[in-house]
């Protein structure tokens, strides 16, 4: 027999490991240790004690622990305070059995079981204790889901369903409970009258039965309930269980009477248990004029289930207290079941004594038929007087904590008084001493009309709790989960429901002014209470409905019917931009809003508390300047990657920003800090902006550090620290990649701190001036190609009329749309062109067509007819070198037509076309890289009428003919010069009618000219001798019967592409065309023609041209892209200049 093997000593433990171990047993213990503790002290012993909080994790000495955070109140509550509290029995079960044992069984049940029935009297109670099981199971599944303080059953409402429900309810419930309280006053007074009264008292003829000593005698009842209340929670505990026992002697005593007695008759009773006394007892017999009736016709199951309910309803006297007890969250469930059991025993016990042994006729006439059929109507005599003091007791108690938790919450600011309580142990004096008043009003009403209100308020409290019960399981709440599992959604949704049906079964009128008060009551606690952060359930639904319609929100089914603006607005200083933020604010049309900061750190680790603050300042900014938007906060290292991150991570699944707002680039602020010494002449480089903001500098620097000084004015964001100066660079790249690499719409706004709010405006009008962009390039072939923007122009139609449809805006603004021609031949077409394209997009806007060569611009007369320019247009283009060689070629050209030279004429204007085709030959294929150009009629969408493919069902197709004319080959010129007269004059147009297609369709058309020149190069365009000429014709190419092609017209293109230095052109004197000016020199011209036609205009939208491809790598280009867009903009009214690469207006239904 071999010999077992010793078992083997486990190693002993490593000096880390017995650390480890050894502090998580630490851990644990110290943990316990403080959550029971700071469970059973009260949340509300103090007005402002903070909410209990679970700090990080933090190492210390002898390891990480876990920190949990508690008033100095609760660290010196002494250890056993523990035995100072209420258990079970004495705080739940004993309140609620005492509660529920109304006064109404002593003085109501013989007259209920008459009227009713055994059968009426026992479905009425089944009914009332199956609400009050699906109420209790609802209030055990939240009470076991957490520790429930002080306030009872408005503590759970306003926890769950927020402090509007819970405020409003809570208050209806203190009615409720008040009215309770008097009731079972005015009960108690009753029996004592019945037999101690000088004329009806049938023991002794004592009291004096006046209606004054009746209500003297429910006084002294009131101020003696009251005062034992201020007496503290364990000295109304000793009194409850004296009563207690008092009550359950009584109770007990009507069955064991039934036995005991023998059968009897006299002439107020006739007692003996019979078969047929009880066959006659057992249904309903509803008789008018019965003692105990108040209603002038016959009772009903109504009135009577109105009086019966309240004896039902006192399952809230263990929770009402619930701070006070050592283990709320057990003993509430427990003790409130184990309670209505008893109470439902002993109800049945007694309808069946009733039914059984006592005749209907007697039933009708007795009030007091328990006790003439007792062993001792002593014994019915003190039950009665037992349980409406402790009634009364519980009411004036319950209601009083109930108003403390209340007043606490600051739910209503006149009820602020009433938080306060003792020092030692926080008994609310001050509510008790306004609940006792309340209750001495109560006595002057009937018993039978208090218990009906009584029934209101504890149906519309039921109601209440079933509802958060049954949203808290239906939210799939991850920390919603009690220890007590016999509940479902099912019971909490079935007991709401009952709650609201028996309310209008009882009685409808007060059922309907419970509902209006309690509706009062919402709207008061909603708009004069403080702000609470209780994480109600309404969080948890709008986040379960928004998860699941954000995954039904499918990105790739959007349609172009549905479309909205969803606006990025990327910002760095909101002080500066708070005009702009609430612009965007009105302009979003419902839709998504988001305000995106980027903070620049090198180090993340070390300004981690920087972004959190920061975070906090911006959600608090949005809360306080009142705008429905997101905050996106970024960490970059740069400007760029930072705001492509808030491109990429802002909006969530099919919510994603679809424009992108900036705030224009302070050129004037820049060129202050690089050139502090530059005199003012030197500041016209982009208009007039530069000087007034370098007269206006040190001012408005004073302006906004008062505005920081003062209180009022100040934002949270002002706090927090500042990102340094972005670059020109920098800004144009952020710009190039919204639109290149995102291909999102961008828009610019320029001048919003000095935007007017609509309110105070004085200005007239929404003005939308959507002029053309088109680039100009030449495919392989060498065939020049124009292409339009369709989505630009119809972006700010759109985007104009959003804003127009908000009410504010609406009121104070006229919307117009102007667009304007160079030759006034064209203004009749154009006129109708777009009113019928604002006919079709249902946009109601006054229409103004203006022209350029009226006279009334000096720009375009000096830059287009050669007229001597302003000293303003010199110092704006003196550092152009096209603008130099201009003035030297004009001084040559003098010289030469002194001299007759007109060969050398002729030679020029050779040389310009064969320029000009170089030029657009020589373009990149890249859309940014094209030179643009502006156009004045409107563009057409692309439309292939070779294609077999039937159009969109979901499309609406539009006749071409009606948006855009037709032209022939406008985009070649010859010599003939009564051909290029006619074509000037409009002559020589002839109609086509493509189809209209509304769905989305690509943002540029594009048309080729094919025509070679007589000398076999390439067409172009060519200066006359003789007047202006037309440019080359934007529009769609279509086949025509005879298989030749046709384009529809453009006469105006406007070049962003600086031309060559020796531009032809330019560098003659006679008359040019608009087409042929370079950017700054056409920004010119419609600064001036937007200037004086908008000069009672509130906002602008215009075109924005995008910059040329890797523009931001040149900061001389960036610096001149910039600044041709400020002489665009410069004096004008607040403007967005916008960009779009999507189709946002559709004709489709």
């Amino acid at each position: 027999m071999t010999s077992r093997e010793p078992p083997r000593s486990r190693p002993p433990p490593t000096r880390a490991t017995s650390h480890f171990l050894s502090s998580a047993g630490a851990q644990i213990d110290e943990i316990s240790a403080r959550l029971s503790r700071r469970a059973r002290v009260d949340s509300i012993s103090e007005p402002s004690r903070p909410q209990p909080r679970l700090s990080l994790w933090r190492s210390r000495k002898n390891g990480p622990t876990l920190d949990y955070s508690i008033t100095a109140t609760e660290e010196s509550a002494p250890k056993g305070t523990s035995t100072s509290k209420l258990n079970t029995f004495e705080g739940v079960f004993m309140p609620t059995t005492l509660n529920v044992l109304s006064i109404l069984m002593f003085l109501r049940f013989s007259f209920i079981v008459g009227q009713t029935g055994l059968v009426g009297t026992l479905g009425l109670l089944i009914i009332s204790y199956a609400l009050n099981l699906l109420t209790v199971l609802s209030i055990s599944a939240i009470s076991t889901n957490g520790t429930v303080r002080g306030g009872g059953a408005y503590y759970m409402i306003s926890r769950c369903l927020g402090p509007e429900f819970g405020g409003s309810i809570g208050i209806v419930f203190y009615i409720g409970q008040v009215l309770n309280a008097g009731m079972n006053i005015v009960g108690f007074v009753e029996p004592l009258m019945n037999n101690y009264g000088r004329k009806d008292g049938e023991i002794a003829h004592i009291l004096p039965e006046s209606f004054w000593f009746t209500f003297l005698y429910g006084t002294v009842l009131c101020i003696l309930c009251s005062v034992i209340c201020t007496a503290g929670s364990k000295f109304f505990a000793r009194v409850s269980l004296i009563i207690f026992v008092l009550l359950g002697i009584s109770t007990i005593s009507i069955p064991i009477s039934a036995i005991a007695l023998s059968p009897f008759a006299s002439s107020q009773i006739e007692w003996g248990l019979s078969t047929t006394k009880f066959v006659n007892n057992l249904l309903p017999r509803f008789t008018k004029g019965a003692a105990g009736s108040q209603l002038m016709h016959r009772e009903n199951f109504r009135s009577i289930f109105g009086l019966l309910f309240p004896a039902t309803a006192g399952i809230f006297a263990g929770s009402a207290d619930s701070g006070k007890l050592q283990n709320p969250s057990k003993s509430i469930p427990r003790g409130t079941l184990q309670g209505l059991l008893l109470t439902f025993f002993l109800y049945t016990s007694v309808v069946l004594v009733l039914a059984a042994g006592v005749s209907r006729d007697f039933l009708y006439t007795d009030l007091n038929t328990l006790q003439d059929i007792n062993i001792s109507k002593y014994l019915i005599l003190l039950g009665s007087l037992s349980t409406a003091t402790f009634s009364a007791l519980c009411g004036i108690n319950g209601a009083a904590k109930m108003l403390q938790a209340i007043a606490r919450d600051d739910s209503l600011p006149f009820l602020s008084v009433f938080k306060y309580g003792t020092k030692a142990t926080d008994e609310p004096l001050l509510a008790i001493a306004f609940t006792y008043i309340c209750t001495q009003c109560v006595l002057f009403a009937d018993i039978n009309q208090i218990a009906s209100f009584v029934t209101m308020t504890f149906l519309l409290t039921f109601a209440g709790i079933n509802l958060a019960c049954f949203l808290l399981d239906v939210s799939s709440a991850p920390n919603f989960r009690p220890s007590f599992v016999y509940y479902s959604w099912h019971t909490a949704l079935i007991g709401f429901l009952v709650s609201f049906v028996i309310m209008f079964f009882v009685d409808g009128v007060y059922a309907g002014i419970a509902f209006s008060f309690l509706g009062v009551l919402f709207l008061m606690v909603h708009y004069l209470g403080a702000p609470k952060n209780y994480g109600d359930i309404s969080q948890a639904l709008i986040y379960h409905q928004v998860r699941k319609f954000l995954l039904r929100l499918d990105k790739g089914k959007e349609h172009v019917k549905f479309w909205r603006p969803q606006i990025l607005l990327l910002i760095n200083d909101p002080r500066r931009n708070l005009k702009l933020i609430h612009f965007c604010n009105s302009l979003k049309k419902s839709g998504l809003y988001v305000l995106g900061h980027v903070m620049i750190t090198q180090d993340f680790s070390a300004d981690l508390p920087e972004l959190r603050k920061q975070q906090n300042a911006w959600h608090k900014l949005v809360e306080k300047i009142k705008v429905k938007a997101f905050v996106q906060v970024g960490v970059a290292r740069d400007e760029v990657w930072g705001a492509m991150n808030l491109v990429l991570s802002s909006g969530l699944g099919g919510m994603k920003p679809n424009i992108v707002v900036m705030s224009f680039f302070n050129l004037a602020e820049r060129k202050l800090i690089d050139h502090p010494s530059q005199d003012e002449e030197d500041s016209h480089v982009v208009g007039h902006a530069l000087q007034r903001a370098e007269s206006g500098a040190k001012r408005r620097q004073r302006e906004r550090q008062a505005d920081m000084d003062h209180e009022k004015n100040y934002l949270p964001t002002d706090s927090c620290r500042k990102n340094p100066a972005i670059t020109i660079c920098t800004y144009l790249n952020i710009v190039e990649d919204i639109i290149a690499s995102f291909n999102l719409n961008v828009a610019l706004a320029k001048g919003f701190s000095q935007m007017e709010e609509p309110e105070d405006t004085t200005k007239e009008y929404l003005d939308l001036w959507p002029i053309q962009m088109s680039p100009v390039s030449s495919d392989l072939t060498d065939e020049s190609v124009l292409s339009t923007n369709f989505d630009t122009y119809t972006m700010i139609l759109q985007m104009g009329q959003i804003l127009h449809t908000v009410p504010r805006w609406r009121k104070a603004y006229k919307l117009r749309v102007l667009v304007f021609v160079e030759h006034e031949a064209d203004a009749c077409e154009e006129q109708r062109r777009v009113s019928l394209l604002l006919e079709n997009l249902r946009i109601d806007a006054e229409l103004v067509v203006l022209t350029m060569d009226d006279g009334k611009l000096s720009t375009y007369e000096i830059l287009v007819n050669g007229k001597a320019p302003t000293a303003e247009i010199e110092r704006a283009l003196r550092n152009e070198p096209w603008w130099t060689e201009r003035h030297r070629r004009q001084e040559n050209e003098h010289r030469r037509t002194s001299q007759g030279s007109y060969s050398r004429r002729r030679e020029s204007a050779v040389t310009h076309n064969l320029a000009i085709r170089k030029r657009r030959a020589s373009s990149s294929h890249h859309p940014l890289s094209m030179p643009l150009s502006f156009r004045t009629n409107v563009p057409m969408p692309n439309h292939d009428d070779s294609t077999d493919e039937e159009p969109d069902h979901d499309s609406e197709q539009l006749d071409s003919s009606i948006i855009m004319p037709r032209y022939t080959d406008a985009a070649v010129f010859d010599d003939d010069e009564e051909y290029n007269t006619g074509m000037r004059h409009g002559e020589g147009r002839i109609g086509s009618a493509p189809d209209f297609d509304a769905s989305p369709l690509p943002s540029r058309t594009i048309i080729t000219n094919t025509h070679k020149s007589p000398t076999g190069s390439d067409s172009a365009p060519s200066s006359q001798q003789e007047g202006s000429s037309r440019s080359g014709s934007i529009a769609s190419s279509h086949g025509t019967e005879d298989g030749e092609q046709e384009t529809a017209g453009a006469n105006l293109t406007i070049s962003f592409a600086p031309p060559p230095a020796n531009h032809p052109t330019l560098s003659t004197g006679s008359r040019t065309n608009f087409n042929d000016l370079p950017a700054k020199a056409q920004h010119l011209v419609i600064n001036e023609l937007i200037r004086n036609n908008s000069a009672y205009t509130g906002v602008l939208f215009t075109t924005l041209p995008p910059p040329s491809a890797g523009t931001y790598k040149d900061e001389a280009r960036s610096e001149d892209y910039l600044e041709g867009l400020a002489i665009l903009c410069d004096g004008l009214p607040p403007c967005i200049l916008i960009h779009s690469k999507s189709l946002t207006v559709t004709t489709a239904l």
